[in-house]
C-alpha cells in the first residue's frame, strides 16, 4: 500500500513549509532514512527524509510552492502501484491513464451535464459530464483532498462527476470540473492566486507543470512580458499597476515572516531607542592582546563582534529588568540570558541564539556564534538554534554603518544595535587633543515593559563594561 509524504511540522508554531527541491525523481528506489526533499520552514531549511522504503511513485508540490504542514505532497509504493488521489496534472508514474468511473451505488444511470444548475445547489465554476456525486444524506461522498480542493476553486461538490471506486469524488475529478471538462490544461492553487494578485489572465498561458499543468512561475513569466503593443505603441506599464518588465514573487517564507514579525512589533510594541557611543581603544588593545599568537598556538582569533556578545549578555545579567517579555497580560521574566545576534542572508534575516552565553567564556562564545553564522548562510540551522532568544544583538558596523534604530524581535523586550568604529579627535580634561576610536550604540526597547530610565542604566553599564574590557573576562 502507498504511503504518503506529508509536509512535515517542525515546530509548533510552523503553519506552512515551502519545497525546495527534490533529491529524488520518480520512478527512484527510495530506502528508509534517504534524503527525498529539501524544504524551507519560516525559519530554516531542513532535509525530508524518508519513513518508508519503496519506489517514488509521485510528486504532488514542485519547487516554491508553499504548502500547509501534515498536507501531502508526494507517495512512495510499491513499482507501477496506483497512487491514491492524485490531483490532475501531478507527476506521476502511474501514467496518464484515467481512473475507472463508476456509478453511484443504487444503480442511478449517468446523467448528461446540462446548463441548469441544480435544485438549491451553488453556482460551480464548472461542470464535469459523466455520472453526478453520490449522496450520504445530505452530504456528498468526497474524499477530505477533494474537499479542500472544491473550496480552493470554488466548485460545488455536488455537480463533480466522482470517479472513484465506491462513487466517491476525488480531487482530480475537482480539478476537471474546474477546467469545465474542456480538456484545458490543470492550474495550481498556487498559479491561480498568483494570477489574481498579477491580474494576469490564465488563457494562453503555455503550462510547464507535468501534463502542461499551469504553474505559479509560468503566472510570474507572464506577468513580466509586456502586452502586444497596439498601433505600434510600446506599453509602459500592465494590469494590475505592473510597470512593463516588472516581475512579482509571492511574499512567503522567510521574507514573509520577517514582514510579520517587524509589522507585529510596530504595531504593538510603544518603542524607545537610546543612543550613546563607547570608547573602546581599551577593547581594541585587550583584542590585540588574546589575539597575538593564537594563530601559533593553535588558538582561534576572537573578533569585536564575539565581545560584544558577551559584554551585552553580562550586561543583561546585571540588569535583569530587560530580560523579560509580554506573553498575554503576564510579564515573563526569564533566568536565562539568551543571546540572538542577527545575520543578514540573501533570502533574508536570521536571528540564530546563544544559550546561556552569560555562563560562556569569550572562546566559547567566539565559536559558537562563528558555528552558528556558518550554518546560518549554509542554509543548515536547526530549530533549535532559533529559539528561545531573550536579547538580540544586530550589528551593523561592518557595513560602515553608523548608528540605526534597530526594531525589537517580538516577543523580546529590548534589542541592541551597533555600529561601526570610528575615528575622531577628542580634547582631554587637561586640553590635551588625542584620537579615539568610538562605537555608537542604540538600545531600543519595549516601553511597556521597560521605562526610559531602566534602558539608559542598562546603557550605562555596558558602556562601562566596554571601557574597561578586562571585566568582561571575569
Amino acid at each position: 500500500m502507498a504511503t504518503s509524504i506529508i509536509m512535515p511540522k517542525a515546530g509548533m508554531a510552523m503553519e506552512t513549509g515551502t519545497v525546495i527541491e527534490w533529491k529524488v525523481s520518480i520512478g527512484d528506489k527510495i530506502d528508509v532514512g534517504d534524503e527525498i526533499l529539501e524544504i524551507e520552514t519560516d525559519k530554516v531549511a531542513m532535509p525530508v527524509e524518508a519513513e518508508t522504503s519503496g519506489y517514488l511513485l509521485a510528486i504532488l508540490a514542485e519547487p516554491g510552492d508553499v504548502i500547509p504542514v501534515t498536507e501531502t505532497i508526494g507517495w512512495i509504493g510499491e513499482q507501477g502501484e496506483a497512487v491514491p488521489d492524485a490531483p490532475a496534472g501531478a507527476e506521476s508514474s502511474a501514467g496518464d491513464a484515467p481512473a475507472p468511473a463508476a456509478a453511484p451505488s443504487g444503480g442511478t444511470a449517468a446523467a448528461e451535464s446540462s446548463n441548469e444548475e441544480p435544485s438549491g445547489a451553488e453556482p460551480a465554476a464548472a461542470v464535469s459530464g459523466g455520472a453526478s456525486a453520490e449522496r450520504v444524506g445530505d452530504r456528498v461522498k468526497a474524499t477530505p483532498a477533494a474537499r479542500r480542493r472544491a473550496a480552493e476553486l470554488g466548485v460545488n461538490l455536488a455537480t463533480v462527476a466522482p470517479t472513484g471506486p465506491d462513487g466517491d469524488v476525488r480531487a482530480r475529478d475537482v480539478d476537471a470540473a474546474s477546467d469545465g471538462g474542456t480538456g484545458a490544461p490543470a492550474v495550481s492553487p498556487l498559479a491561480r492566486e498568483e494570477a489574481r494578485r498579477a491580474g494576469v489572465s490564465l488563457d494562453g498561458i503555455q503550462g510547464t507543470g507535468p501534463g502542461g499543468r499551469i504553474q505559479r512561475r509560468d503566472v510570474v513569466e507572464q506577468a513580466g512580458r509586456p502586452a502586444a503593443p497596439a498601433g505600434g505603441v510600446e506599453p509602459s506599464s500592465t494590469r494590475g499597476g505592473q510597470l512593463a518588465g516588472d516581475t512579482r514573487t509571492p511574499l512567503v517564507g522567510m521574507r514573509k515572516v520577517i514582514a510579520e514579525r517587524m509589522l507585529e512589533s510596530h504595531r504593538t510594541m510603544p518603542p524607545v531607542t537610546l543612543n550613546a557611543e563607547v570608547s573602546v581603544d581599551a577593547l581594541l588593545d585587550l583584542r590585540g592582546q588574546l589575539n597575538a599568537g593564537a594563530e601559533s598556538a593553535g588558538r582561534r582569533k576572537v573578533s569585536i563582534n564575539d565581545i560584544l556578545l558577551l559584554a551585552a549578555a553580562k550586561a543583561v545579567r546585571a540588569c535583569p529588568w530587560v530580560n523579560v517579555s509580554l506573553d498575554g497580560t503576564d510579564v515573563v521574566q526569564h533566568e536565562v540570558v539568551n543571546v540572538g545576534m542577527a545575520v543578514a542572508l540573501e533570502q533574508g534575516l536570521v536571528v540564530p541564539v546563544i544559550h546561556e552565553a552569560d555562563r560562556l567564556s569569550l572562546s566559547a562564545v567566539s565559536d559558537r556564534a562563528r558555528e552558528l553564522g556558518r550554518r546560518a548562510r549554509e542554509r543548515k540551522l536547526e530549530v533549535t538554534d532559533l529559539e528561545g532568544g531573550t536579547f538580540t544583538v544586530s550589528n551593523l558596523g561592518m557595513y560602515g554603518i553608523t548608528s540605526f534604530t534597530p526594531i525589537i524581535n517580538p516577543p523580546q523586550a529590548a534589542i541592541l544595535g551597533v555600529g561601526t568604529i570610528r575615528q575622531v579627535l577628542a580634547m582631554d580634561d587637561a586640553g590635551a587633543v588625542s584620537r579615539r576610536s568610538l562605537i555608537d550604540l542604540s538600545l531600543t526597547v519595549d516601553h511597556r515593559l521597560i521605562d526610559g530610565a531602566q534602558g539608559a542604566l542598562f546603557v550605562k553599564y555596558l558602556v562601562d563594561l566596554l571601557e574597561n574590557p578586562a571585566r568582561i573576562l571575569l
